[in-house]
């Protein structure tokens, strides 16, 4: 995708071998055979959003990264994993990428959920609203009350765990509002799945419908490994293919002033990321 070039099957199967990734071919054509199966499983749940597709023995790119910024800011993160020297220089502004993954996730989440609201609400250095702030914005979407924020919370509280409410407002404009209250882990998130601890919440709003935790992160799973991270948050799991697939076109649920920023912070990343040549 990053280079927009199609490759065989036998350019990476003699790559795995000529790099002594495999001392056999046999074994790197094994190997690849897993590769591809996981590939046509990702294939399957982007859809019409998928960024890659096969023909015969090739792979190739369907969209350049410039035409998929989203995808490609997800996918250049976690591969920060794989290049942690990479990632150790190019990947430091953890505020500015998480606030990039946070305004995906929230114009993501309004183009899957027509009729529903998405509030950011995560704490930033540009927005550095305390906890008392962050409730009664919550307060207010969800028309309800904040409760003694104080008592439940020490002076260095940011957000206690949430940066997104998607919630479903009526014309009535009344409370018990279907509500959701996401965490967005754009870094490491393994500890992170119990957040935002909706434990603490009640005690910071009077909600009168009690909302459900939902997460979103831009890296993305095995089934088993979904299936489990899922309990873990206990409630929707939003990986990169689920939030990138909320559209059939990109470009329609991607603002345009986001996509810009999106660019920005991703070539100077792209331009030093290790190729196999390197």
């Amino acid at each position: 995708m990053f280079d927009g070039e199609t490759v065989t099957d036998s350019n990476i199967i003699d790559a795995l071998f000529e790099n002594h990734v495999y001392d056999s071919q046999d074994f790197a054509r094994d190997f690849f055979d897993n590769v591809l199966r996981e590939l046509n499983r990702r294939s399957v749940c982007l859809g019409k959003a998928a960024v890659f597709e096969r023909e015969s023995s090739h792979l190739k790119p369907t969209k350049s990264w410039e035409d998929a910024p989203a995808y490609a800011f997800c996918l250049l993160i976690s591969l920060a994993e794989l290049y942690p020297a990479w990632a150790k220089k190019q990947l430091t502004n953890y505020s500015q990428q998480g606030e990039l993954f946070e305004l995906i996730t929230e114009a993501a989440l309004k183009d899957a959920f027509p009729g529903w609201e998405a509030c950011r609400v995560g704490w930033a250095p540009g927005k550095p609203e305390k906890l008392q702030k962050v409730a009664e914005t919550v307060a207010k979407c969800l028309r309800d009350s904040v409760l003694d924020v104080s008592k439940w919370a020490d002076g260095a509280a940011q957000d206690a765990g949430l940066d997104i409410v998607l919630y479903r407002p009526f014309s009535d404009e009344r409370c018990s509002l279907p509500a959701y209250l996401f965490q967005c882990a754009s870094g490491a998130y393994e500890n992170k799945f119990h957040t935002p601890n909706l434990g603490i919440w009640e005690k910071l709003v009077d909600f009168s419908s009690r909302p459900r935790k939902a997460f979103a992160t831009p890296y993305t799973f095995d089934e088993k490994s979904f299936r489990i991270n899922s309990n873990k948050v206990r409630g929707p799991l939003f990986d990169r293919y689920r939030l990138i697939v909320s559209s059939k076109e990109e470009k329609d649920w991607l603002p345009s002033p986001l996509s810009l920023k999106l660019s920005k912070w991703i070539k100077p990343k792209l331009s030093k990321l290790p190729r196999l040549t390197d």
